[in-house]
């Protein structure tokens, strides 16, 4: 069982990924928190083996949680699930520690996919990111 923390400052954001994930019978929701302060007084009550986050939250923002989780809790991956897909701005997500990256415009067979993949060890970044990530670079041989 793939145990979830789901953090995101909507809460219809929460509720709609709560009840898509439900029914998939290998994932289990822990808890599902409207900052990163909450997710991580939630780690502290709950086994969890993935924290999906998203970036922009009140208080402490996505990057400064996935810092913490990843100092308190480094066996907690984390999932970054957002609408920013610029490559300088992944790879802030991927040095902070985030193990994958979901855009909120994907279907759920894809964040399904991301939360299998992140929890069996790898990371996760769909053709978008990974686009995104691919022009960069080419943009960057371009100028030189």
């Amino acid at each position: 069982m793939i145990k979830v923390l789901l953090a995101d400052d909507h809460r219809i954001v929460l509720d709609g990924l709560a009840a898509l994930l439900e029914k998939e019978e290998d994932i289990h929701i822990a808890d599902s928190v409207p900052d990163g302060d909450l997710a991580l007084k939630a780690l502290d009550l709950y086994e969890v083996d993935i924290a999906i986050l998203d970036i922009e939250m009140p208080g402490m923002d996505g990057i400064e949680t996935i810092k913490i989780i990843k100092e308190r809790f480094p066996e907690v991956r984390v999932l970054i699930l957002t609408m920013y897909k610029d490559a300088e701005f992944i790879l802030l997500l991927v040095d902070a520690g985030a193990s994958g990256f979901v855009l909120k415009n994907r279907g759920k067979e894809e964040l399904v996919n991301a939360i299998r993949t992140v929890a069996k060890g790898d990371r996760y970044f769909g053709d978008i990111v990974t686009e995104a990530l691919i022009e960069s670079r080419e943009k960057e041989k371009r100028k030189k």
